[in-house]
């Protein structure tokens, strides 16, 4: 079943409410990622997205990318199962999988399913 991109958004974001997942794109969820990337000791601007508990906090560029959104909704069902932080990897390569295996259902393009296979022969490298 091939649904619309716009369609697939609205699904998604239905979706995040029905499971009670807020999705925050404001200044605040800006400063959490700049905090997460500085954490990590990258720069800011690689982390568009990351899924705590029931919040996805997401950059504002990024509020209306499927393929983002879809994964961290993804992440807040593995955190949900008890994945834990030593599994990380494992949860990524899941989360591609799966995003994968529903493309036609959550509307993504050739270009991010080829992105994706290819995350998941480097993150399997690792």
């Amino acid at each position: 079943m091939n649904v619309s991109r716009e369609q697939a958004l609205f699904e998604l974001l239905e979706e995040a409410r029905e499971r009670g997942i807020a999705i925050h794109s404001d200044a605040e969820a800006e400063e959490l990622l700049d905090w997460a990337a500085m954490r990590d000791g990258q720069r800011p601007e690689r982390y568009h997205a990351v899924a705590l508990g029931e919040d996805i906090f997401v950059r504002a560029a990024y509020a209306g990318d499927i393929r983002m959104l879809r994964e961290e909704m993804i992440h807040v069902e593995q955190q949900r199962a008890g994945i834990g932080t030593d599994q990380i990897l494992e949860a990524e390569i899941e989360a591609r999988q799966l995003m994968i295996k529903n493309r036609r259902r959550w509307a993504f393009t050739n270009r991010e399913i080829r992105a994706m296979i290819k995350e998941i022969r480097l993150l399997s490298r690792r």
